[in-house]
């Protein structure tokens, strides 16, 4: 890479290393942006744990089978290394068919073959702008394609009689079946392939992504293709997702794109360079993104940088470039008079400035136009905050990693950091960096102190009796009426307040009907046959420049009136919803906090012996912060989910399967097919009466489906936390009855492996507290800080403080002056004059 001066070709000349062969870029050594998470010594961190796991092996000096309590701790020993590690962060690349997506994954991962490509014209999706009866019939082809084996095949088993019958559905099903055994699948219809290397794999997986000749491809029926490998990147906790083609015309694969959007943690939108900075779709997927996830969880990518003709080098003007000119009118001076002289070493010196001089020329454009693409693009995108634009050229960065040794004349225009690869890829060994501490922090400061607890158990006989069963029985009952209680709680408590909220929609259904009708009768109806016609056969989408239609010339979304019309209620709605659940969130917390102490109660009242007593609250203490860490999670999602709500229904994230759809496409269907056919007046009152019968009306309707879904969504929530919550107290309750007496004999081998053991137990608190001096110093997270909760723990006998009771409470704080902003009263002294 030339560096950012200019140099003339004497300097150049001077400057002899310019002339040799560089090595290939080495990702090893790249660097990593600061993180506590980098400062983990993790060779010494499972050194120490192996450390524990010998000493502790050896002491059974080969003998199997010992009695129960030695085998559970030395199979724990065993499994000691292994962290329990978060889910993997999830990362989606988005972008249109060329865009760049599977290059970009060879590059990070630097493999070609890793990800099929269309560099051959035939990629993996087919994406266009079009309308929505040509991709249902898309769908609908690449399907009885697939499964009859070939278009000759489905049309020669076809039927005029009417498809929807048990006899065309059971063929339907065989084909499919025949189909899918083409390839070995297992039980749950997973072809699985072990190859050695990524071309290898790509050429069992071809079937599965693309139409591969002469032979069986499922890809229309294909849920995923998961390629697992060994690399740095993936060891972090990643998990990269190569999403179809934006646009996909294949409607089920762009709808499930849809869905698999919405769960993952991170979008990285691409877009080729040449026209990033006006391609709508490039545009539309990176707001919809902002607006699902936030603006720090999207990337744009331009892609392609270094594509560059030289007839556009050529009209490069200014400054830089005036000059870049001028130095190669002189080189080629040069290079005439050493020709005449004869020179075959200054000829060969001239070429390679020359050379140098368009490496220059071409990486001064690239970067300039990058710097305008990310000012201009980011303006565009700038709504909720400033978007990362990033630049990448994957073919410059896989010449780079190609060969051991670039000559000169072949290296890059741009250097490996210019290319963009090396930025991406620190992003995302960053991603799960935060997530990946904190599992080594709870392995080093629960774990290993909680497997410590259990060797001094095995080998301290006066702690075993039946205490530590009892306190599990009385916390199960404890745990089975609170959890009980708030699982009734929170469905009753958010049905009321749902209803209120959804009360501020119904308040104004009239002025949502009235505006639909004079927008349905007085706007709908004016266009003429044709445009009526394709707006129905479109289901009320026609995008910009695909019909030339009087009417349809630019962009007409039915849907998107209706969604405008009634956003205001919405709106009103999302936002006394989010209120609430504020407050309950607010409420959750000191509410988990009265089951904690409880459950200390129930323990201190126990009739275990104080030892007993004392391991036992010992062992509870972690769980008060992860029974908080369970319910924030229940509501965060409750509050992403209701924001997801809220954009299907006001369309704002421009998704296909959004609320408002649910209830028209049947309606725009039945009026298409319905008879007369050329009857347009008799279409526009089929239309209205659809629309706007008092019985069934689309806003009656519309608000009817957004109600039952958010009730689905939301029970399903609460059922799914509060569940997980459960289990993890069972879990305790389960880890309490192992401290239970077993009826089992000591055998002398057991004796003598105690002994070993109890020897051991020093060295190995020494060795977890070397563990715990090896955690990064980091400042600590606002999220484990505990929650002040004396106003809440107040004595109120034996009165059970329901949710309800926390809810009044945190509303009556909201309603309090907050004195403690308050500066101190100032006593101003009036003397006279």
């Amino acid at each position: 890479m030339p560096s950012q001066a200019l140099l003339s070709f004497d300097e150049f000349r001077a400057q002899a290393k310019r002339f040799k062969p560089v090595p290939k870029y080495n990702v090893a050594t790249e660097s990593k942006d600061p993180r506590p998470w980098w400062d983990l010594d993790l060779d010494a961190f499972h050194a120490n744990l192996k450390e524990i796991t010998r000493i502790v092996t050896s002491c059974t000096k080969g003998a199997t089978g010992l009695d129960r309590e030695l085998d559970h701790v030395m199979k724990t020993a065993t499994t000691l290394e292994q962290v329990e590690r978060t889910s993997a962060v999830k990362v989606a690349l988005i972008g249109a068919q060329g865009a760049g997506k599977s290059l970009l994954i060879n590059a990070l991962f630097d493999c070609t073959g890793l990800s099929l490509t269309g560099a051959k014209g035939f990629a993996c999706t087919s994406a266009i702008q079009d309308e929505i009866d040509r991709k249902q019939k898309k769908t609908a082809e690449d399907f009885f394609d697939t499964i009859f084996g070939s278009r000759e095949e489905f049309l020669n088993a076809w039927s005029s009689n009417p498809v929807n019958t048990s006899e065309s559905k059971s063929l339907c099903q065989l084909k499919c079946k025949e189909a899918m055994q083409t390839h070995d699948m297992n039980s749950q219809g997973i072809a699985m392939f072990s190859r050695n290397t990524p071309q290898e794999l790509l050429e069992d997986n071809k079937p599965f992504l693309s139409n591969v000749e002469d032979q069986v491809c499922l890809w229309p029926i294909v849920d995923c293709v998961t390629i697992r490998l060994n690399h740095p990147l993936l060891h972090q906790g990643l998990e990269i997702i190569d999403l179809p083609g934006s646009g996909d015309i294949n409607m089920s694969r762009a709808r499930h794109a849809d869905a698999i959007k919405d769960t993952v943690d991170m979008e990285i939108v691409l877009g080729d360079t040449v026209r990033i900075g006006t391609d709508e779709m490039v545009i539309s997927t990176a707001r919809a993104g902002v607006i699902n996830h936030g603006v720090s969880k999207v990337k744009v990518v331009a892609t392609k940088i270094d594509v560059i003709s030289d007839d556009q080098l050529a009209q490069c003007v200014g400054a830089v470039y005036d000059e870049i000119n001028l130095l190669m009118q002189k080189a080629d001076e040069d290079a005439a008079t050493a020709e005449d002289e004869d020179d075959a070493t200054k000829q060969m010196q001239i070429n390679r400035c020359k050379l140098y001089l368009g490496r220059f020329k071409k990486s001064h454009m690239i970067k300039e136009r990058a710097a305008l693409i990310s000012e201009k693009l980011g303006t565009t995108l700038s709504q909720d905050g400033p978007v990362d634009i990033l630049h990448t050229s994957t073919s410059d960065y896989m010449t780079w990693i190609k060969t051991d040794k670039i000559s000169f004349e072949r290296q890059p225009a741009l250097s490996p950091e210019d290319i963009g690869v090396p930025t991406i890829r620190r992003f995302l060994f960053n991603l799960p960096a935060s997530q990946n501490l904190r599992d080594h922090v709870i392995h080093i400061n629960t774990t290993v102190p909680a497997f410590v607890e259990k060797m001094k158990r095995v080998v301290t006989q006066s702690d075993r009796d039946a205490g530590f069963r009892t306190i599990a029985d009385a916390l199960d009952d404890l745990r089975g009426r609170y959890l009980g209680d708030l699982m009734k709680a929170l469905n009753r408590i958010y049905a009321v307040e749902s209803k209120t909220s959804i009360d501020k929609i119904e308040k104004d259904s009239n002025a949502y009907k009235e505006a639909s009708r004079a927008r349905i009768r007085n706007r709908w109806p004016t266009l003429k046959h044709a445009a009526f016609t394709r707006l129905l056969k479109s289901r009320g989408t026609v995008p910009v420049g695909t019909s030339k239609a009087k009417g349809l010339k630019k962009n007409v979304n039915w849907d998107l009136e209706l969604a405008i019309i009634m956003k205001p209620g919405f709106l009103k709605w999302y936002a006394t919803q989010t209120a609430f659940l504020k407050k309950l969130k607010e409420a959750l917390l000191p509410w988990l906090d009265t089951l904690y102490h409880d459950r200390v109660a129930l323990m201190n009242e126990s009739a275990a012996n104080l030892i007993t007593v004392e391991k036992a609250k010992l062992k509870l203490a972690p769980l008060q912060h992860r029974m908080k860490s369970k319910v924030i999670a229940m509501m965060d999602e409750m509050m992403a989910e209701e924001k997801r709500l809220l954009h299907r229904a006001t369309m704002e994230d421009e998704r296909e399967n959004n609320i408002v759809s649910a209830v028209t496409d049947e309606i725009y269907d039945d009026v298409f097919a319905a008879t007369p056919e050329l009857r347009t007046t008799f279409k526009k009152e089929r239309l209205d009466a659809h629309f706007l019968s008092p019985e069934a009306h689309f806003v009656d309707r519309f608000i009817t489906l957004f109600k039952n879904q958010l009730e689905e969504k939301m029970t399903g929530l609460i059922e799914k936390h509060l569940g997980r919550l459960n289990a993890m107290l069972e879990e305790f309750s389960k880890l309490m009855r192992d401290h239970a007496p077993v009826d089992y004999a000591i055998s002398p081998t057991g004796e003598r492996v105690r002994e070993e053991l109890e020897k051991d137990i020093g060295y190995i608190e020494d060795k977890a507290e070397t563990l715990r001096g090896l955690l990064p110093k980091t400042p600590k997270d606002e999220d484990d800080a505990s929650t002040n909760t004396d106003d809440y723990l107040e004595d109120s006998g034996d009165q059970v403080k329901d949710l309800n009771y926390f809810l009044d409470k945190v509303s009556k704080s909201k309603r309090k002056p907050d004195h403690a902003t308050r500066g101190p009263a100032k006593r101003i002294k009036h003397e006279d004059v």
